[in-house]
């Protein structure tokens, strides 16, 4: 009887065994295996984003560089650099016959991976080339802006000379020191005077109202330098201060802006569902963005209420004046617009879902200018809604046969 219970559990126990192999062979031999891929969505990539413009229309073929990166716009005057880490970056913008213009991109340490930053910005054509004489007393002004004039005296310079003085837009800084009223590209670079210039800079409204603290910065390097006062002539209806020789050089209002708060939009959103098919699919990612700035509220009408005594001219041309200030501090004019946002091609596992959603960073912030009106000095703000970039949200949802089986936020 033992002998019978004996052979019985080994019999038992050598079924069990033959079961349990064949089992897992089956489900080793049998279950498709998801195609695994690298991602280039993985990497860590940001993005510098914008459109360069000749006042309001679209400027092509300009090279927009920094750090060893460089990209020409397009038709329609956007471009878009691929950086490889957080930082400030130093951006050029140049193309033959126009001012070449620096700008600062902060990509904070808070941004998500293939994000971007905006930065638009306008160029100028260079004006045409005034004669100036050594004996004789000259003015040159850029005759299609008009604000700036250098009045050049006899002896100034050594022989006669060509000079060229362009009115441009100045690029974005991270240190945002002065809110211009007029910059100038004065050539040849260099020049020294053997008299002091005088550079005029027209108060565009009367006399009744005038920006308070206006400096004379010149460029140098990345950055500008203050060198003393514009100080306001109510006699002339001018900013006047004095050159020593040629560059760049900006005149304009000391300023704070201050964000006060920051929200998102929703943009696009783009889907690849590669859900319960095995090989890996590719797609290119496309999207759009918001860029630019404007005013909340009329600004004429907030002029008029805090100058009440203005005269309807006046009020006109202050709010023309405070956009060109304002225009500075930003690189481009007033106007939010979309254009083309790419993170080129991802490529999705096997039996895996990834959605790429991309909203638009708004920021509301408030600048503030002081003037000198009635005798004393008087504060003013407006809020501005700024469109700053993209924020990029990269999520990863793998099927029952997948690795990543749970799924999650890669960002």
């Amino acid at each position: 009887m033992k002998k019978k219970n004996l052979w019985s559990a080994v019999l038992a126990m050598g079924l069990a065994a033959t079961l349990s192999v064949g089992f897992v062979g089956c489900s080793d031999d049998d279950e498709p295996t998801p195609e695994i891929v690298e991602n280039p969505l993985d990497k860590e990539v940001y993005h510098i984003t914008g459109k360069v413009t000749d006042g309001s229309v679209a400027l092509e073929g300009v090279e927009v560089s920094t750090s060893g990166k460089s990209a020409k716009t397009a038709a329609d005057g956007t471009y878009q650099l691929a950086m490889d880490k957080i930082g400030t970056y130093v951006v050029t913008f140049a193309k033959e016959g126009y001012v070449t213009v620096s700008a600062d991109a902060v990509i904070l340490s808070s941004t998500p991976k293939h994000s971007a930053v905006a930065l638009s910005q306008i160029l100028t054509s260079l004006a045409a080339s005034v004669p100036v004489s050594a004996e004789k007393e000259v003015v040159v002004y850029d005759e299609r802006t008009h604000v700036a004039e250098l009045h050049i005296p006899v002896g100034a310079v050594p022989e006669d000379t060509e000079i060229t003085m362009t009115e441009y837009v100045k690029g974005v800084k991270v240190k945002g020191d002065h809110a211009s009223l007029s910059t100038i590209n004065c050539t040849p670079d260099g020049l020294e005077f053997g008299k002091d210039v005088e550079v005029m800079i027209k108060n565009t409204t009367s006399n009744a109202i005038s920006f308070a603290d206006v400096k004379h910065f010149v460029e140098e390097g990345n950055a500008w330098k203050e060198l003393g006062t514009a100080d306001f002539d109510a006699d002339r209806n001018v900013y006047a201060c004095t050159l020593d020789g040629f560059s760049n050089h900006s005149f304009g209002t000391v300023y704070s802006e201050s964000v006060a708060s920051s929200s998102t939009e929703d943009l696009s959103t783009v889907t690849i569902d590669n859900l319960g098919k095995m090989a890996a699919a590719e797609q290119e990612v496309t999207g759009k963005q918001k860029i630019g700035w404007e005013i909340q509220g009329d600004l004429k009408q907030l002029l008029g209420s805090a100058f009440s005594a203005l005269s309807s001219s006046d009020i006109e041309s202050l709010a023309s004046q405070l956009n060109t200030a304002i225009t500075s501090t930003k690189g481009s004019a007033a106007g939010v617009e979309e254009i083309p946002f790419s993170l080129g091609t991802a490529k999705v596992d096997g039996d895996q879902k990834v959605t790429i959603d991309m909203k638009a960073k708004k920021n509301l912030s408030s600048f503030s200018v002081n003037f000198n009106y009635q005798g004393r000095v008087v504060p003013f703000s407006v809020e501005i809604v700024t469109y700053a970039g993209v924020n990029t949200t990269i999520t990863k949802e793998g099927g029952a046969s997948h690795p990543g089986h749970s799924g999650g936020a890669i960002q």
